[in-house]
């Protein structure tokens, strides 16, 4: 342990340069998501990719944060209520039931699973996965520890 004298005149600008520390540690640590985004990748399910390859972090001054670019993020964590789905949905819709089919099932038992499937989601909607909240006891023990390790080069 060692220590430092500081005259009261200069105690206000001390405190005020290591305020200034802990908050440049803290928003440097936030800024470096590495760790939380492989969490977010390792939670989210996979069919393409798409989703979990989507993953990203956007800097701000004051930190970060981490977006996923797949359009249907927030569809397969939160759900989607019953809807009408367009053309380019149920072309989706029935690109991933095939990917899903059971081996070995005809092209007509395909097409009214793809029906059914639409229906389904057409008359109740999408079921919420919830990968992102289920795993946000992990990142926010990640973020603590990336704080910490921050802090710690800077005043351990």
């Amino acid at each position: 342990m060692s220590t430092h004298q500081i005259d009261f005149e200069e105690l206000s600008a001390a405190l005020e340069a290591t305020e200034q520390r802990i908050v440049d540690a803290t928003i440097a640590s936030l800024q470096k998501n590495d760790d939380r985004i492989a969490i977010l990748r390792r939670a989210t399910p996979k069919d393409l990719g798409a989703l979990r390859d989507g993953w990203k972090t956007v800097k701000a001054t004051n930190g970060s944060t981490i977006a996923n670019s797949a359009p249907y993020a927030q569809d397969v964590e939160k759900g989607a209520g019953p809807r009408q789905l367009g053309d380019a949905e149920r072309a989706a819709v029935a690109a991933w039931a095939k990917r899903h089919t059971r081996p070995g099932a005809s092209v007509r038992q395909q097409n009214i699973g793809i029906s059914r499937l639409i229906k389904q989601l057409e008359y109740t909607g999408q079921k919420p996965q919830f990968f992102v909240k289920k795993v946000m006891p992990k990142l926010e023990e990640q973020t603590g520890k990336a704080i910490d390790i921050a802090l710690s080069k800077d005043f351990g």
